[in-house]
């Protein structure tokens, strides 16, 4: 989690206004999910992920109206909570499969017929 301290000191810095710029004008100025303009509503730059933070490529950032960005919010959380549910199973299959197959099991050709096994033990937890 990024501290807010961070964030608000970076979101004020010359870096962030050029990165800032840039999004609006490769956006047209235009919110990037519904098309209203600046004109209609008022624009926000959201990052679509924080991995990357101070140093977010263009691809990072989405122009969205302060409607959108609430949305884009919300989807940004439920991927990270994903990628981590993803993180925490591949740990998981992995000490599972050290113990049962040794160090080496990932260099092994059935690896799909350990994940399935390993699922299937998951399931009778």
């Amino acid at each position: 989690m990024i501290d807010k301290e961070a964030y608000a000191n970076y979101i004020s810095s010359p870096p962030w206004k050029q990165k800032r710029a840039a999004a609006l004008d490769r956006a047209n100025h235009r919110c990037e999910v519904c098309g209203f303009s600046k004109w209609s509503r008022m624009l926000e730059v959201h990052h679509k992920t924080y991995e990357r933070f101070t140093r977010e490529l263009p691809s990072d950032l989405m122009v969205v109206c302060t409607e959108c960005h609430k949305e884009q919010d919300r989807i940004r959380a439920e991927e990270s909570q994903a990628r981590g549910r993803r993180a925490l199973r591949k740990a998981r299959l992995n000490g599972w499969a050290t113990k049962k197959y040794g160090d080496n099991w990932t260099q092994r050709t059935d690896t799909e017929s350990i994940e399935e096994e390993f699922s299937e033990w998951l399931e009778m937890q």
